[in-house]
């Protein structure tokens, strides 16, 4: 499957197309819908899964639906940020 990945004016994509998120890690992005003005991705990561080292050439807008912790890692697998899901509080 080909991907448009044009629309980003070049001296703004610093890296290579193979890094689109639908080109490099296909099994976590579907793509729902794309026209000259937006892109629509539907991302799923399963806990624990390792997502292959990707980028999101354009700006976007994110509807979470559950979260859990996540390691954002380099691709020889230095940790670049780690965020951990708040304990649950009772009152």
């Amino acid at each position: 499957m080909n991907f448009k990945t044009s629309r980003a004016p070049e001296d703004s994509w610093p890296w290579p197309d193979s890094l689109d998120a639908l080109v490099a890690a296909p099994a976590n992005h579907e793509l729902l819908f794309e026209n000259d003005h937006v892109r629509v991705v539907h991302t799923r990561i399963h806990a624990g899964e390792t997502v292959p080292v990707h980028t999101h050439r354009w700006a976007c807008v994110l509807f979470i639906m559950s979260w859990s912790d996540l390691i954002r890692r380099d691709e020889p697998g230095n940790v670049l940020l780690a965020l951990a899901r708040a304990p649950n509080r009772q009152s």
